[in-house]
């Protein structure tokens, strides 16, 4: 750790990844101890907006919180909108999970939307290593639902028509290609959608490269979650817009059978279930986490 700055609830500290990036990441509760919970962010946000979720864990248990910014996201000020290849954003996400296994009894590796389609195949890759206690997966991003999976189409269709009409070679590791989403996907509740607008830290475009990570982690977290053999709680949005929660559950079936304390429950919010009900939710993540 370097470069530590203690906020008014939270820690912001820095790691270096193996290929020299430098990552930030947000540290709610003690930097040791018995549990920690890593959560990965999704595809427009950063490590900011789990702060809600973080608090609510935190502030009510001994369970620590680390919320780290996928590179090119969030506090990353480098290389913004690109996440350079799968390969590497996995080995960033096994470095985490290493680092803090060093200072806890326990690592439960985390992921919300877009998050979780990293934080499965990490753990696949380790599941051997002792190092990953249990997974949470709020609202994972498995499969899309048929609005968003629409919304992606039209806005891919209408890129590439772009470029071959001006006939545009563009650099693959510029971010300009918008992200297809809007506030309304997360939540209707107005506090959330000033701060989803007023967020000047919030992801609006990435890289070529970036577009080939986000799909290849989909396919790859879709086959790896089922040779998954630790606890697992799955977080679903019975209002969600992004997801598709039904398929998700049928998906996830003999995955929630191998273990008795897996558990899938649902809330009645939209896609942020942290935003809309943190102290619920972080209720039932630390009885899951008590459970184990």
């Amino acid at each position: 750790m370097e470069n530590r700055d203690v906020l008014e609830d939270h820690d912001i500290a820095t790691m270096e990844l193996s290929d020299g990036y430098i990552s930030h990441y947000r540290l709610w509760g003690p930097s040791s101890g018995k549990d920690v919970i890593i959560m990965l962010h999704g595809g427009m946000s950063h490590s900011e907006w789990q702060a809600p979720l973080a608090r609510a864990i935190s502030g009510a248990s001994d369970i620590s919180f680390v919320a780290p910014d996928r590179r090119g996201c969030g506090l990353n000020e480098v290389d913004r909108g690109d996440l350079k290849s799968l390969d590497q954003l996995l080995d960033d996400v096994i470095r985490y999970a290493g680092h803090f296994k060093e200072s806890f009894n326990r690592v439960h590796l985390a992921g919300w939307c877009q998050g979780c389609q990293f934080t499965v195949p990490a753990a696949r890759m380790i599941k051997n290593q002792n190092i990953v206690s249990s997974l949470i997966l709020m609202t994972p991003g498995f499969f899309w639902s048929e609005r968003f999976i629409t919304v992606q189409q039209i806005a891919r269709e209408f890129f590439m028509a772009f470029l071959m009409e001006f006939k545009i070679q563009p650099d693959p590791n510029k971010a300009f290609i918008p992200v297809p989403m809007v506030k309304e996907d997360f939540t209707s509740i107005k506090k959330w959608l000033d701060y989803i607008e007023q967020d000047d830290l919030k992801t609006t475009r990435v890289s070529l490269n970036t577009a080939v990570v986000m799909e290849s982690g989909q396919r790859k977290s879709t086959d790896d979650i089922l040779e998954i053999n630790i606890p697992v709680l799955v977080i679903l949005a019975e209002k969600d817009k992004i997801v598709d929660s039904m398929k998700i559950r049928d998906h996830l079936k003999e995955v929630m059978k191998r273990c008795k304390q897996s558990r899938v429950i649902q809330f009645e919010t939209q896609h942020a279930v942290h935003f809309e009900k943190a102290e619920d939710l972080a209720g039932e993540i630390k009885k899951f986490v008590s459970d184990l």
